[in-house]
């Protein structure tokens, strides 16, 4: 065998048990961290986690792939799993109790980042209900924004993420509905 060749190599069994059961809890605490990192108050934390899991992942595969291949793969499904379980839980969430609701926007201002100007919009409800994540920073909150405006915008009401732009209805218009109507014979 040359010399640095990892084919055929006889790992101890308590080491295959340690790397089995690494391996098995390793998918459900990236998805618990990616859900972790869907409130903007755990996010920092969430970030700190998912990197260290990306580099216990890493250590788990350098030490256990014998092929490329499997490396990549497994980094790259690894990640994919912590992204996508925050996103898809995020997209439940608001499907499930999102509502839409009117805020007015209270300030706008803007600081000077590393790569250009940041804006930050600071959020009210037009109905005083207090809101949770009342301020956004960067997307969805940009120079065109005036303070005292209202907008739509999607809200958690258990707090939990932080608002989102609604997304707009697409209805067929009154004449346009109207047309095809008397046109198919259906209309009065």
């Amino acid at each position: 065998m040359a010399p640095g060749s990892r084919k055929n190599v006889a790992w101890p069994a308590h080491v295959v048990r340690r790397h089995a059961r690494t391996t098995a809890l390793a998918p459900l605490l990236m998805v618990g961290i990616g859900m972790l990192g869907t409130n903007p108050d755990w996010f920092p934390a969430a970030l700190i986690l998912t990197a260290l899991t990306v580099a216990l992942a890493i250590a788990v595969l350098i030490s256990t792939a014998t092929k490329g291949w499997v490396f990549f793969a497994g980094l790259v499904l690894g990640l994919a799993v912590t992204l996508g379980a925050g996103l898809v839980f995020q997209a439940a969430l608001m499907q499930s109790q999102g509502q839409r609701t009117e805020v007015r926007i209270t300030s706008v201002h803007t600081t000077e980042g590393k790569t250009g100007p940041i804006h930050h919009c600071r959020l009210k409800r037009t109905d005083d209900k207090p809101m949770d994540h009342a301020d956004i920073v960067g997307l969805g909150c940009n120079r065109a924004r005036v303070a005292g405006t209202t907008e739509n915008l999607l809200v958690d009401p258990s707090g939990w993420l932080a608002p989102s732009p609604t997304m707009p209805t697409s209805a067929p218009s009154p004449s346009a509905s109207g047309e095809s109507a008397s046109r198919s014979g259906c209309g009065s």
